[in-house]
Order: structure tokens, then sequence, then C-alpha cells
């Protein structure tokens, strides 16, 4: 292994020293690569007991998988070679259905820059009224439900 290389330890790819983060995956780089990516995985790359979610461009597979794993997700991913498009992400079958609404909660769109700076801020201001007119109903709900049913009196 030479010491002029580092790689990238989710997809693998090799990088010249003194780089810090895979231009793909937008994670830190090491010094040696992780033995796991040299041993080839059954079911055309998805560990076993794995269900494939879905396929995004890398940076969006890199969002989608913080997303996953703050929600206590196991994710793994299927990374694609430079230049090729898509990468995958695959959960334990028993947390499929939870991974999927974990998804579904957030347009992916809402989380990467698309278009200009007034695209973004426009898309949020939307959101946002969103979430503004759902509050509303929470808090109607909430003056409607708790009064006289209130246990501590308050």
């Amino acid at each position: 292994m030479s010491t002029s290389t580092v790689f990238c330890p989710s997809c693998g790819d090799e990088y010249v020293a003194g780089s810090q983060v895979c231009g793909d995956c937008r994670v830190a780089l090491v010094a040696e690569r992780p033995a796991a990516l040299d041993e080839p995985e059954a079911s055309g790359g998805i560990p076993e007991g794995y269900v494939e979610l879905g396929a995004w461009p890398p940076l969006a597979t890199v969002t989608l998988m913080r997303r996953l794993t703050d929600a206590g997700v196991n994710v793994s991913a299927l990374w694609s070679a430079p230049g090729n498009g898509l990468s995958a992400l695959a959960v334990p079958d028993g947390q499929l259905e939870f991974a999927d609404a974990v998804l579904r909660e957030l347009p992916i769109e809402d989380e990467l820059p698309q278009g200009t700076q007034q695209d973004y801020l426009d898309r949020v201001e939307a959101r946002l009224t969103e979430i503004a007119v759902l509050l509303d109903e929470m808090r109607q709900l909430g003056d409607d439900s708790f009064g006289a049913s209130d246990p501590y009196g308050a």
C-alpha cells in the first residue's frame, strides 16, 4: 500500500495523499482501504438480510444515509462507479417499512441545493407555510381537547 494514497471508507475510491474528503460521498478519507470493500457481498452487492430501498445520485445518497442513520436505521450503500450515476441504499428487511417512512417525511429536494438561491428559499418558505398551517390545526385540536379533561387542573 502506497503512503501517497488515501481511500474513501464508504465507496473505496482512491485519492492522492493530502486529500481530505471523498468528492462523491462527502466523508473523511482514511489511510487504508477498508477490507470490507474488497469482499464481494452476496445478492449483487446487497448484504444478506438487506433489501434495496432505492437509488439516488451520490450526494443525495449520502444525505439519505445520514437521515436513516439518525433515525436508528441500519443502512448499507452500494456505490456506483464514479460518474456512473446512481448509488443504491439497502436496509435490513425488518426495517424496510420504517426506512421508507423516514425517507418520505421530507422530500430530498428540500435538503439538496437546486437551481438558484431564490429557488431554494422559495421551497423552504412554501414548506414553512405548510408547517404553520399544520401547527395551527394542531393547536386548535389542543385547545378543544385539553380544557376540562386536563387531569392536572391547569
